[in-house]
């Protein structure tokens, strides 16, 4: 795959999110930000051969960690 792209349904229509030039194992494509869609799909703009895709996954992340609940097991020694 030499490049692609990635589209939200946002309900109305497909947005554009990130797009790419090289896709392999642990490719990771961070959002600007948070993006609430129905459905997903991947683009394939650009190849040398017919590609297949085998895993795709979706991961959501804090942009800041989480507060400590102040519980035993989290407080620092000391």
């Amino acid at each position: 795959m030499e490049r692609f792209a990635c589209d939200a349904w946002t309900g109305t229509g497909w947005t554009e999110i990130p797009t790419g030039t090289t896709i392999g194992y642990a490719r990771i494509l961070p959002l600007a930000e948070p993006v609430t869609a129905r459905a997903l799909r991947v683009r394939v703009t650009a190849a040398r051969a017919r590609p297949r895709l085998a895993t795709l996954g979706l991961y959501s992340t804090a942009a800041t960690p989480p507060p400590r609940s102040g519980h035993a097991s989290e407080r620092r020694p000391g």
